[in-house]
């Protein structure tokens, strides 16, 4: 099997934007902070589900659908990690929510990898190929 059963034909750009989102989570998330705590706790946890959704459902349409058990399993352990680590650092502390969002954010982008998302990148390419842009 190749690296991606997706017939990509930019398979390095797509793991490009890939890692650099997972290289922002991880700097945004384990930078220093001095900004108050969030009046709405719901919506931190948003932020978090919708983060590590939109990062598993990029894999999820980037590697082969064999795979996605080790995007799932790579991004929980991404997501515990940062949860852990924020304890040492200013301004931050460790939240098992944060923790149980990141998860659940994963899950569901990953489960996306199940249903037709998973073509989306072969769908822009497509397109911008159709149209000469690229």
């Amino acid at each position: 099997m190749s690296v991606h059963d997706n017939h990509l034909k930019w398979p390095v750009l797509w793991h490009a934007v890939g890692a650099a989102m997972l290289l922002a989570i991880t700097v945004l998330s384990l930078s220093p902070s001095d900004a108050p705590y969030l009046v709405f706790l719901w919506w931190d946890k948003l932020m978090h589900f919708v983060g590590y959704a939109i990062i598993a459902a990029w894999y999820a349409a980037l590697v082969p659908r064999a795979h996605l058990l080790w995007v799932l399993i790579g991004l929980i352990a991404l997501g515990v990690g940062i949860e852990f680590g924020q304890g040492f650092v200013a301004g931050r502390s460790r939240e098992a929510l944060d923790a149980l969002a990141n998860t659940l954010g994963a899950i569901s982008g990953v489960a996306l990898g199940l249903t037709p998302w998973r073509h989306l990148l072969r769908l822009v390419e497509s397109i911008l190929t159709t149209r000469g842009r690229v």
